[in-house]
């Protein structure tokens, strides 16, 4: 099972790829940097990037086929509406999952939208995947040597 959960996220990160997320997540990424100074004077936090994943239980695929349509266009505007922006909204045809791609401004917004989406009834399971450029690893693996340094509990 978490072997083929792993293969699944692969798949689709490949398919991220493929379908223009790395590009279009760079245009974002460039757009952030020269990020306006809002009224107060302060910078627009940074978006922080999701793979939402998602497996729908019958009573959500009975709503689907009585009421068919693009689910990306129907959440899209209420993403926007909280602050977020959703950049891709995919199915997942051999596992029933679905696969969403979005950016979010903070923490405590990504935690709500899991306990919403969990609390619905319409789900059987819901995981939020953070993603992050492998450069802005870079800094993580940084200060990851000062926290090594300064946590005797390990074996040196």
């Amino acid at each position: 099972m978490k072997n083929s959960k792993i293969i699944s996220l692969a798949a689709v990160g490949m398919l991220l790829l493929a379908f223009g997320f790395q590009s279009h997540s760079t245009q974002i990424q460039a757009q952030q940097s020269q990020a306006a100074p809002v009224a107060s004077g302060h910078q627009k936090p940074a978006m922080r990037y999701f793979l939402l994943s998602s497996r729908p239980n019958h009573k959500a695929w009975q709503v689907m086929k009585k009421n068919p349509g693009d689910r990306q266009a129907a959440t899209a505007g209420a993403m926007k509406k909280i602050g977020c922006e959703m950049l891709g909204y995919y199915w997942g045809l051999g596992n029933g999952r679905n696969y969403i791609i979005v950016a979010v401004p903070d923490n405590n917004t990504i935690q709500a939208m899991l306990v919403q989406r969990l609390s619905s009834g319409l789900l059987h399971e819901y995981e939020a995947i953070e993603l992050v450029r492998s450069s802005d690893m870079v800094a993580m693996f940084e200060r990851l040597k000062e926290l090594d340094a300064a946590d005797d509990s390990l074996p040196k």
